[in-house]
């Protein structure tokens, strides 16, 4: 595994077999090259930023000036935004307003004590701001790794029955491997994009 693979889980990993086995959740396989596939779809880091021209590329496909909200970046606030919260402040619980944009943590962690599904977290209160929160949220942008096959994806995005998505919801992507960060390498998945827009007023 080389560096930027093993940089995506926020951790220094001098042995990967060793540290395999504190990791419950990719150690259920047991070919070595699964669990390195498993491992590049973790992380918790909130440094691996978006690159401006991509952001940039959604903005102007969507007539935005630029995103009111970040709630998952570092406080460098490399995308400018108005209002932005770290990890440490925990942009879940904070209020969102305007236009959002979130490239949130990936994969699995734990999250106030709980076994979670960061990124399914992540859509499902994206969701809620929308459609329930009295938040002033107009649109939720969000990239996440292309993961199709979860309940959050079909539960919040995508209606199997109707083979379409659902209403309020705009599903893409990105037809290109993207580096994050200060990556040398493309990530090893495919970038889905997520629209949550507001089709009602509370």
């Amino acid at each position: 595994m080389n560096s930027y693979q093993m940089s995506l889980l926020g951790e220094t990993v001098t042995d990967f077999k060793e540290w395999c086995k504190t990791k419950s959740r990719i150690c259920k396989f047991k070919d070595p090259k699964m669990l390195k596939k498993a491992a590049m779809m973790q992380s918790k880091d909130q440094s691996w930023t978006t690159p401006i021209w991509f952001y940039n590329e959604l903005k102007k496909e969507r007539d935005i000036e630029n995103y009111d909200t970040d709630p998952a970046t570092n406080p460098s606030n490399p995308l400018n935004c108005k209002y932005y919260y770290t990890e440490k402040e925990d942009g879940l619980k904070q209020k969102w307003h305007g236009n959002v944009f979130i490239n949130p943590p990936f994969g699995f962690g734990y999250y106030e004590g709980k076994w979670t599904y960061y990124t399914g977290r992540w859509i499902e209160e994206a969701w809620r701001r929308v459609n329930q929160s009295k938040d002033d949220v107009k649109r939720v942008t969000m990239i996440i790794p292309s993961r199709c096959d979860t309940k959050a994806f079909h539960k919040y995005c995508w209606d199997y029955d109707k083979a379409q998505a659902r209403a309020g919801m705009r599903v893409n992507f990105y037809p290109k491997r993207i580096a994050f960060g200060n990556g040398n390498e493309a990530a090893p998945f495919v970038t889905m994009i997520l629209d949550f827009i507001r089709i009602y007023s509370n």
